[in-house]
């Protein structure tokens, strides 16, 4: 029988197979395609977290809003010039803006208390260390805490449908929060759960103490504008907003989320805007929170004012600003979108 030897001095050669190129390729290919997959489902992830965050503060201004009303017989003013809340030895800065007063209601008594409520806030009093987590919503990745001019918050309060001009008038405004309005809940014939109270507000990125913006400026309420909106136009809204004062940019970013105009006449507007996908988070009077859709009906064929210091057509409003207006008696049905 014939025998296999293997010499003392043979050596075995043992062949490892590794990877061929085109293996290799197919498996990055794999990898990254599972990775395409899944970054859109965390991102959407991190996106209903942000948004239910900023929900809970839509929610806790609301309610704040309420407890301020039944404790001080009505609601803070966007712009106090009488001195005093009914009531109360409310100071009365005509630069503080409704958010200020609002601060022992949010949890927030703290910083209310470093404040002296002299005839003007001082700009650069505020410091980063006073922390005001229900002013900010994470969805918005521009909205430092303290800017020029003070705090800035990712909220603002109803003016209306009126141009924001008309926020020294009480006799036309038309929403809840203008010069020394201290509305009333009674005040509002509509119904509480069909009139907004406040909106999400996107802070610009350029923002400077030379050419400030008002869009959700909580700390210097100059004039009145500071952190209030107006439903002139739809949410999100892609026509630019024109404010009493704004630093432009060719930024993409700014373009995208916070453009605008400066006019120092007549017919200003501020949307209410959100990085959420489709819409806003709004606060109603009654303390609920709702979403409303970019679509939103938003005046009928032919409503927008030409004129913004006469009485608003209330039949030929949209939607949009039927939530805002707290005494058109148009009905308006839920969800808000169309």
């Amino acid at each position: 029988m014939a025998r296999s030897i293997v010499c003392a001095g043979e050596r075995r050669h043992v062949h490892l197979r590794g990877f061929t190129l085109v293996e290799l390729l197919v498996v990055i290919a794999i990898i990254g395609t599972l990775v395409g997959l899944l970054l859109p489902a965390v991102q959407a992830a991190r996106e209903s977290a942000r948004r239910s965050s900023c929900t809970n503060n839509v929610k806790q201004i609301a309610l704040g809003l309420q407890n301020f009303h039944d404790a001080r017989g009505c609601l803070p003013s966007a712009r106090t010039t009488k001195g005093s809340f009914p009531g109360a030895s409310l100071g009365g800065s005509n630069r503080a803006t409704w958010f200020l007063y609002l601060l022992p209601y949010v949890e927030a008594a703290d910083v209310y208390n470093k404040i002296t409520f002299t005839n003007t806030i001082i700009w650069n009093s505020p410091s980063s260390s006073w922390s005001i987590p229900v002013a900010l919503c994470p969805s918005d990745p521009t909205a430092p805490f303290v800017k020029p001019r003070g705090v800035y918050a990712n909220y603002s309060g109803n003016v209306g449908a009126m141009a924001l001009d008309q926020i020294w008038s009480g006799a036309v405004c038309d929403g809840i929060f203008y010069q020394d309005s201290q509305m009333r809940m009674k005040n509002v014939s509509d119904g509480l759960s069909k009139t907004m109270v406040i909106a999400e507000t996107l802070v610009s990125k350029t923002a400077s103490s030379s050419a400030p913006d008002n869009r959700g400026r909580i700390w210097d309420g100059e004039l009145g504008f500071g952190a209030v909106f107006n439903t002139r136009t739809e949410p999100n809204s892609g026509a630019i907003d024109v404010l009493l004062y704004c630093a432009t940019s060719s930024d993409a970013d700014w373009l995208q989320w916070t453009p605008c105009t400066t006019t120092s006449t007549t017919g200003r507007a501020a949307a209410a805007r959100s990085r959420h996908m489709g819409g806003v988070l709004v606060g109603m009077m009654d303390g609920s929170v709702g979403f409303v859709d970019n679509s939103v009906e938003s005046w009928v064929s032919g409503g927008v004012p030409t004129a913004w210091n006469t009485a608003l057509d209330f039949k030929k409003m949209g939607v949009w600003q039927k939530l805002a207006c707290r005494y058109d008696g148009q009905a308006v049905s839920t969800p808000f979108g169309n």
